[in-house]
């Protein structure tokens, strides 16, 4: 029984902020910082079931990776204790300081375009991360979305999270899904992408505009949802309140289109239009102060990430697009230049190596290469005045003297190549040691089983590969584990 001040670990239990089918989320102390807390824990009749741990893990672990986003809600640690009730497993999170989508849209009823579209831009930014990493949210609804009083906007609850996968349809865990959001082709068992999670998010952007959703659906009614979905017919946003922009309609509809392949492609697509709508909307002079922080907050994301927000092609998969981002970090890190790190920077301004580019850049320009050592040039002979001697002897007078500096050049040439390639091969050596210590270390600071598997994704063939194995497996037996 867990209840207020009782202690895991150096977490203090202070109350109990939300419930579901998984498990508990509990607000606690870290005691040994003096912050706050959440602790997400899984109820121990649900650990029987294999599939309900395993897919507790994925969450977990798909979490961890997209940490790095400020719009997504960070884990901190996996915990697990022993008590008479049974085995307890769970996260510890970052706690957000604020209040749900789902209970901000019951409070004003309905939002303003200056309000919603600056809301969405940020979820949109951490959506589109977790697609570069090839990872579905597939439950993005309201009360999965957390506006922090500073007007951070965070995606919480991977719970339901999957890595895409094209050619697989969608999973039986269609049925954990909220049917209010539920995009039709999973309803349909069809394939999924990241389309899949767009559509819930029009689903989710039409309810914070109109103040309930696209559809009425009974809870369990699955026909009903699926017929409804599949069918595109919602009143228009602007039937509830005739100040929206019909700007904004379309873009709602476009999302909420029951075919995928006239949705949005991707999230930067979707981010590109709201951007140049939100540059255009007026901001009344006595809108409420608090949703001042909230439009501050995704115009600052909106500058990082360069106001004209790149459009990848439609039929561009995300699959893709991580790779051509992964090779263009390689070509940097083969070629070891400042310029080709501020490139991949430049394209990707939040990719997924983006830390270990600005440190590449801080290495190479605070320590700059050392000039080359170069002789002076010799002092000229001065012309010999002794007659030819040898072979010389039997050319005629119109012939000129065999030169051998042609050849010397040559030979010199080669040697010089061959240093050349000699030290850049010891150079891409050498920092890629020093690339693979760098993530060992980052995993052994978080030292926690999602950050280990992170760094054996990022250096497959890395030197602590076998240590990083060991570890994986003292956290999966409890050995190794600190509350």
């Amino acid at each position: 029984m867990i209840y207020p001040g009782f202690k895991i670990g150096v977490y203090r239990i202070e109350d109990e902020i939300g419930r579901g089918g998984f498990g508990s989320v509990y607000l606690a102390r870290d005691e040994s910082a003096g912050s706050k807390v959440a602790i997400k824990l899984l109820h121990p009749k649900i650990l029987a079931s294999e599939d309900a741990r395993q897919s507790f893990i994925d969450e977990m672990i798909n979490q961890a990776r997209l940490s790095l986003n400020p719009n997504v809600v960070h884990i901190v640690k996996s915990i697990r204790y022993v008590d008479g009730q049974g085995e307890h497993l769970g996260m510890v999170m970052e706690y957000v300081d604020g209040e749900s989508l789902d209970y901000f849209i019951q409070r004003y009823s309905l939002l303003p375009d200056y309000v919603a579209v600056p809301i969405f831009i940020q979820i949109l930014n951490g959506l589109d991360f977790a697609h570069r990493y090839s990872i579905l949210h597939r439950d993005i609804k309201p009360g999965n979305i957390l506006i922090r009083r500073d007007g951070l906007v965070k995606i919480m609850d991977f719970g339901l999270s999957k890595m895409i996968n094209t050619s697989v349809a969608a999973s039986e865990s269609a049925r954990a899904a909220s049917l209010n959001y539920v995009a039709p082709e999973r309803l349909r068992r069809e394939s999924i992408d990241q389309r899949t999670d767009i559509y819930s998010l029009g689903a989710t952007f039409y309810e914070a505009l109109t103040g309930e959703p696209p559809y009425d659906i009974e809870p369990g009614d699955w026909k009903g949802a699926e017929a409804k979905h599949s069918g595109g017919r919602f009143k228009s946003i602007c039937d509830f309140y005739q100040g929206h922009s019909r700007e904004l309609e379309a873009i709602v509809a476009k999302a909420l289109d029951p075919d995928a392949g006239r949705r949005y492609a991707t999230c930067r697509d979707m981010i590109a239009d709201l951007a140049r709508l939100n540059g255009r909307l007026t901001v009344p002079d006595k809108s409420d102060p608090r949703f001042k922080p909230i439009r501050e907050t995704a115009e600052r994301i909106l500058r990082e990430n360069g106001s004209d927000v790149p459009r990848p092609a439609a039929e561009k998969p995300v699959r893709d697009s991580v790779r051509d981002e992964d090779a263009l970090f390689e070509k940097a890190r083969e070629s070891r230049a400042s310029e080709d790190f501020r490139k991949y920077l430049e394209k990707h301004p939040r990719g997924r190596h983006m830390k270990e580019a600005q440190e590449a850049i801080r290495e190479l320009e605070l320590k700059p290469l050392e000039p080359a050592h170069e002789e002076p040039p010799a002092e000229p002979e001065p012309p010999s005045t002794a007659p030819p001697t040898g072979p010389d002897l039997h050319f005629s007078a119109g012939e000129r003297r065999p030169r051998r500096k042609g050849l010397w050049i040559v030979f010199a040439s080669v040697v010089l190549i061959a240093l050349a390639v000699w030290g850049a091969v010891s150079a891409t050596g050498s920092f890629r040691t020093r690339d693979d210590n760098m993530k060992w270390e980052r995993a052994l600071r978080e030292d926690s089983l999602s950050w280990y598997q992170w760094y054996l994704e990022e250096c497959p063939e890395g030197r602590h590969r076998a240590e990083a194995l060991k570890k994986m497996d003292d956290l999966r037996s409890g050995g190794a584990i600190r509350e």
